[in-house]
């Protein structure tokens, strides 16, 4: 397709005419000056009126107030990725399910994948330690930290209707998989009862 833009960019096809649904399109006059010379298409060829009226505005209290501190501040001192990787772990499943009751009644707590995944996600850091650092913009500077502070969302109250909260559990390459189950049930707990303190 791009080829054929790039050889013929003059000609486009005509839509055939369509009854009138009410709804305003923009001609082809204005979708080709929208898209100017590298063929990007601005956010005015969708020509949508967002609402100036008719909004709810709701104060943040002080708890979600830091929480969006925080998170632009992550955003400018730490870089961020997504990927995505496939993983079979049906061997993780049938483990897990010969180990969940033995497990139980010597630690006390249930084991869930979570902190399966967690301490994956620990020995991976080890293993790549510039993954736990941050920049320090103000003296040109990139912080390696050495205690892997492990930020884990849960949901605040029962069913989750008080939203999501990110406590951490400090320290977590010293804890062993009983260590980050139990940390990972109490921190759940302390979120559905709305416990947390803020050193949490």
């Amino acid at each position: 397709y791009l080829e054929e833009r790039k050889a013929q960019p003059q000609q486009q096809s005509q839509p055939a005419a369509q009854p009138s649904s009410g709804i305003s399109k923009p001609s082809t006059e204005s979708k080709s000056a929208s898209q100017g010379k590298k063929g990007s298409i601005s956010a005015g060829e969708l020509d949508i009126q967002r609402p100036s009226e008719n909004v709810e505005r709701i104060k943040m209290d002080r708890m979600r107030k830091m929480i969006a501190e925080h998170m632009v501040r992550s955003k400018q001192t730490s870089a961020h990725v997504t990927t995505f990787s496939e993983v079979d772990v049906t061997n993780l499943v049938r483990w897990r399910e010969e180990n969940k009751h033995k497990f139980q009644e010597r630690a006390g707590v249930k084991l869930t994948y979570t902190p399966l995944f967690i301490e994956k996600i620990i020995q991976a850091i080890r293993e790549f330690p510039l993954i736990n650092s941050s920049v320090d913009t103000e003296n040109d500077e990139i912080i390696l930290k050495r205690d892997i502070n492990f930020g884990l969302a849960v949901a605040l109250g029962e069913g989750g209707k008080g939203g999501l909260i990110v406590p951490v559990i400090k320290k977590a390459q010293e804890k062993n998989l009983v260590g980050l189950a139990k940390s990972v049930n109490d921190l759940a707990i302390k979120a559905r009862n709305k416990n947390l303190n803020p050193d949490d």
